[in-house]
């Protein structure tokens, strides 16, 4: 059997500090031979308990580390969010992030903040107990490809989590409209998804959307918020665009 042997090539491969997920390496082992999964988590133990530069993070995650003179380096945090809440090992989007993080890598907050905030399927994982400053939060749908960048834009002009917002007025603007291009978002479908937000976060975002549209295409600020309001009020539009937003 090569099981070590290949169990080394996998990890290898891997930079200093990225987390290394058990499973991972099995299927990577039973991709050249079959090997019962007890077996091959053996070898990894093993393995680890052998190298003094492979640290256990949590049971099934490990890391390659790296002396500096100010000890060994950790595992990279980021990362690890980033696959067990953000996108899975399929490439699936599982979450996004959002609160004050999500506004300040958008450029409309010069504030970092030094909490986390995590939208995801994933939010009941014990995995990530050891992460400071990390808060997970249920989705109010399953989040997949697609609607995420729905519920992420909604955040934003709803400020759902009240961040800080520092930009001018139209910054902003500029801001929010690249963002819908960016991500080819469907302003009838996003209307959709406004029903998981309170009535006052509606509210805050029909203002915001009439005045993002006025803005873009140039049009009477009365014609247009007037065709919104209606558009949202009617029972045929909802009913047409419920399959839209997953439902």
């Amino acid at each position: 059997m090569d099981v070590m042997r290949n169990i080394k090539k996998y990890i290898n491969k891997q930079g200093t500090s990225k987390p290394i997920f058990s499973k991972d390496v099995y299927d990577y082992v039973n991709s050249h031979e079959t090997i019962p999964y007890d077996v091959v988590m053996e070898y990894i133990s093993r393995y680890i308990d052998q190298n003094d530069n492979i640290n256990r993070y949590q049971k099934g995650i490990f890391y390659k580390s790296v002396d500096t003179p100010f000890g060994k380096t950790g595992i990279n945090e980021f990362e690890l969010i980033s696959r067990l809440c953000i996108v899975n090992k399929k490439g699936e989007r599982i979450g996004y992030e959002t609160g004050p993080g999500l506004i300040n890598q958008l450029g409309l907050s010069t504030q970092m903040s030094t909490k986390m905030y995590i939208v995801t399927n994933n939010y009941r994982t014990t995995l990530l107990r050891n992460t400071k400053d990390l808060t997970l939060i249920k989705p109010p749908l399953k989040i997949n490809n697609e609607n995420y960048k729905y519920f992420m834009f909604l955040d934003v002009i709803s400020n759902k989590y009240d961040a800080n917002i520092d930009v001018d007025d139209k910054e902003y603007k500029i801001i929010l409209c690249n963002l819908l291009k960016k991500y080819h978002i469907d302003i009838e479908k996003l209307l959709c998804y406004t029903k998981y937000y309170t009535s006052t976060k509606r509210k805050l975002i029909y203002a915001t959307l009439t005045e993002l549209m006025i803005y873009k295409h140039n049009i009477r600020n009365d014609e247009y918020r007037k065709g919104m309001l209606e558009a949202t009020k009617d029972p045929e539009f909802i009913k047409r665009n419920e399959d839209k937003s997953g439902h």
